[in-house]
């Protein structure tokens, strides 16, 4: 039975808001406000969903061995749920789909063909990305989840924002302004600055307003790790801070550290200011089946022994909740969403309009999906919710 009018517009509106939660920076900066549909739900247009960036951003190498994705025919309990996918996908604004199982690509269909030249923006689901080279600096001992913002970035000494953690930035809990209401944190004129190469993250990051906590009537209410709160600054500044305890700009160590591990087959491109500052929030261009990899290499690393796999058991588990309601989780780890409330033991990486990667930490297994809107989200959910649930003979 379907669900009740009302039930149906409060699960809209919990994912809208998610999606609007994810309105970060987008690598591009062509636009001085976030698009959104007519009827004002988050959008991602094919000249931001379908691109290749800019210029000046970072084409990365491809793996020397690239993860070997196997294709095999689904079982029956498998083709009803990739039934229902295919519904969702010619439904929708959904452009690609694809459910795995393990190394196993069980299924994958676009919509119309994409373009053989045009990668898929991550929008949100960068931060996951950068959560994980975040873990690859920890498993290397270039910092800690303890390390203070200041140790890497002494410009921000004397301010509130500089009193966070690393744990605290992947938490988005540094307690500092929130930004604009699409979550960022630079207006158009210092969009253009930034392409421009005027301005760069550190100096936004800089900014008495983003760097401060908010301002009440009772004076100042925040400090860092004690409250969620989504926003761009806190990826952003780790970012910086990857850039200084690396020693290589964000998009080369995430080239290295992550995307080259995980196999890729074509080179992604890596958003970064002129001046070598990742767009470590929403940056990353893959495509499609390069980002099946990558999401086939966070459940194996999930499930290894050793320093990632512990980080990556750590961040896919809630680290804080997220008490803003309405929303579709209730929990964060580090840059990854926990407690779907409709497929509660999944945990996720989200774009701004429809971009998702989803994993059960119980079993292997996965979805992608890129869209140009959030509104069958609801749907995704709880086709994955079912999908991870099938118990599929070996």
């Amino acid at each position: 039975m379907s669900r009740g009018l009302g039930e149906c517009h409060r699960m809209k509106k919990m994912h809208v808001l998610l999606w609007l939660w994810s309105a970060l920076a987008f690598s591009s900066h062509v636009m001085a406000q976030m698009p959104t549909t007519p009827s004002g739900e988050p959008s991602a247009p094919d000249q931001w969903l379908l691109s290749n960036g800019r210029e000046w951003h970072h084409k990365t190498d491809v793996s020397p061995t690239p993860l070997e994705l196997k294709a095999r025919a689904p079982t029956n309990p498998e083709a009803v749920l990739i039934k229902r996918a295919q519904d969702i996908l010619q439904s929708s604004s959904t452009k690609f789909m694809a459910l795995m199982d393990g190394s196993d690509l069980v299924w994958s269909a676009a919509k119309t063909p994409l373009p053989e030249n045009r990668r898929l923006f991550s929008m949100s689901m960068g931060k996951t990305v950068t959560s994980l080279a975040v873990g690859a600096a920890i498993c290397d001992k270039k910092i800690t989840l303890k390390t203070l913002v200041t140790e890497f970035v002494p410009e921000l000494n004397g301010t509130d924002l500089g009193n966070s953690t690393v744990k605290d930035l992947l938490t988005m809990s540094s307690g500092v302004w929130g930004g604009y209401p699409d979550s960022r944190i630079y207006k158009a004129e210092e969009e253009n600055a930034l392409n421009a190469g005027s301005l760069s993250m550190l100096d936004v990051l800089k900014r008495e307003k983003v760097a401060a906590y908010p301002k009440t009537v009772f004076g100042d209410s925040a400090k860092a790790g004690a409250k969620f709160e989504y926003k761009s600054t806190d990826p952003l500044l780790l970012g910086v801070i990857l850039n200084r305890s690396t020693q290589m700009n964000f998009a080369q160590w995430v080239e290295q550290s992550v995307l080259l591990p995980a196999g890729i087959k074509r080179p992604a491109i890596i958003a970064q200011d002129r001046l070598g500052f990742g767009n470590s929030d929403a940056g990353i261009r893959m495509f499609a089946e390069d980002w099946i990899r990558f999401a086939v290499w966070v459940n194996q690393k999930q499930k290894s022994e050793g320093c990632l796999g512990d980080y990556i058991r750590e961040a896919s588990k809630t680290q804080i909740q997220v008490k803003t309601t309405p929303t579709a989780h209730l929990g964060y780890g580090y840059f990854i969403w926990t407690e779907d409330k409709l497929a509660p033991k999944s945990y996720w990486a989200a774009g701004y309009a429809g971009q998702r990667l989803a994993w059960n930490p119980n079993n292997n297994r996965m979805l992608v999906v890129f869209s140009n809107d959030a509104r069958a989200m609801d749907q995704v959910s709880t086709l994955y919710r079912d999908w991870s649930a099938v118990d599929v003979a070996k």
